[in-house]
Order: structure tokens, then C-alpha cells, then sequence
């Protein structure tokens, strides 16, 4: 049984200067920043399987708002950042680029953010996150664990990948199988580049214990998390698919 979360909400792209990440993607791509998530001191890090964490990130939305798909730009205080994303083209699994669009007129040059963090971008009339790119060492696997556990369903696809859809057919992963010997995704939350993709839910104690009879690799139970001045708490959860890439589920919080 999957999930109860059914609509991606952000993928987090960590950066090592959140002012030269925020003008790449507001003034070259065109998204707009929304929430400022600035927590003032350092937290407990279990649900990001880190000791204690600190951060300092905007909310950057396309076109259709703060509402979603959008993207966590997000620089690490506690700990610092650390490494840097897989280059464009090479074997790895786990996240590999972001895929958006954008109505600017040439996009040849924008293959990727200032810290290396790939783009495929499509010219169109508006901007959006539109997808992720997942490599993946067990392609059916994979395909297994997105629908059967998170709920995605297949999308038109090309040969060379397996592409799938969220529950509001606005986001999409595109699965890539990766050869024998690609790098490995990143286990850590405060490594540069695209760390997790989140999705919403109303009932994350209960995703989560159908996570733990799917057998999912959950980094700790769900966590409340502070992000910030003004802004409400959150109950997260931070998992595992099939290749160590990070997925996190986010509970809308309660009026």
C-alpha cells in the first residue's frame, strides 16, 4: 500500500553561496523567492541524519505560486556545506538534475547552477519546476519502489528512461539505469546539490509506519522542525530509495 502523500512540493538544492544561488535562479531562470526559512540557532539533525543543523534557504516558486512544485535553495550554517554535485553526463545514482522551463530565449548556456548543480531546461511560457532526474543502479526496482511505495504513475517515455508523474501531474522523475560502478548517491544532507525531494501528507505517522512495513530505510521517526521566525513548526520525515537517495515527507501543518 503506498503512501498517503500524493503531490511533490520541493526538491532541496544545497549551495555554497545562497546570494549567488538566489540571482542565478530569480534573475537567469526567473523563479520567484516566497518563504525565507532562516532557523536562528542550530536544531537536532537526527531527522536529517546529522548531529545538530542549521540553515538558511528561500522558497523560489514559479509561475504558479508557492504552491508547488518548488525549489528548497538552501545554504548549510551547521554543518558547512561539503563536495559538490555529480557533473553532467557522468554515471551516478540518485539525483542527477533538476528539470525546469523557462520563456527566457536562450537556455544553451544555463546546463548548470553556479555550484555545478545540473539543469535541463525547456523554453516555455512560464517558469516551473517541472521534474528530477533520477539514476538508478536497478531501474525496475526503482520503478517499483516510486509506484508501489510513493504512488507515482508511468508518463509517456522515451527508450533511453522511465519517466513517472506525482498525483497532480505537474511534477514528473525521469529514471535513468545507471551502469555497474556509478557513483553512489549522497548520504549526506549538507552535500552541495540536489539533496531530497519532498512531498506533502496530512497523515505522516501513518506513512510512516506503512514505510516501515514496505521495509524503507527511515532516518529517524518524524521529527518537528523549527524553520524560523514567523513561520510555523513542521513534522518531517526523511527515508530512503532503493539507491540512498533522499525522499522526505512534510506534514501541511494544522490550522
Amino acid at each position: 500500500m503506498s503512501v498517503t502523500a500524493s503531490r511533490v512540493y520541493h526538491v532541496n538544492v544545497n549551495c555554497s553561496d545562497l546570494e549567488g544561488a538566489l540571482a542565478f535562479y530569480r534573475d537567469r531562470l526567473g523563479f520567484t523567492p516566497g518563504a525565507h526559512t532562516a532557523p536562528l540557532t542550530a536544531q537536532p539533525g537526527a531527522a536529517f541524519g546529522l548531529d545538530r543543523v542549521q540553515w538558511d534557504a528561500w522558497i523560489m516558486h514559479g509561475a504558479a505560486g508557492p504552491v508547488g512544485p518548488v525549489i528548497d535553495l538552501l545554504e548549510w550554517r551547521v554543518p558547512r556545506p561539503v563536495g559538490r554535485p555529480p557533473r553532467a553526463g557522468t554515471a551516478a545514482v540518485g539525483f542527477t538534475g533538476l528539470l525546469v522551463s523557462s520563456p527566457i530565449d536562450d537556455a544553451s548556456d544555463l546546463c548548470v547552477d553556479p555550484d555545478g548543480t545540473a539543469l535541463t531546461v525547456v523554453a516555455a511560457d512560464s517558469v516551473a519546476l517541472t521534474g528530477v532526474r533520477i539514476g538508478c543502479s536497478d531501474v525496475l526496482a526503482s520503478t517499483g519502489f516510486y509506484t508501489e511505495v510513493l504512488g507515482f504513475t508511468p508518463a509517456p517515455t522515451p527508450h533511453d528512461r522511465i519517466t513517472l508523474q506525482d498525483g497532480s501531474a505537474t511534477f514528473t522523475i525521469e529514471l535513468h539505469p545507471q551502469p555497474p560502478g556509478a557513483a553512489p548517491a549522497s548520504p549526506s544532507a549538507n552535500r552541495l546539490g540536489i539533496y531530497r525531494m519532498a512531498m506533502l501528507t496530512d497523515a505522516i505517522d501513518e506513512d510512516h509506519r506503512r514505510l516501515l512495513d514496505a521495509g524503507v530505510r527511515c532516518y529517524s521517526d518524524p521529527a518537528t522542525l523549527d524553520m524560523g521566525p514567523g513561520l510555523p513548526t513542521l513534522r518531517a520525515l526523511f527515508f530512503a530509495d532503493p539507491d540512498g537517495a533522499t525522499i522526505e515527507l512534510i506534514e501541511a501543518p494544522r490550522a
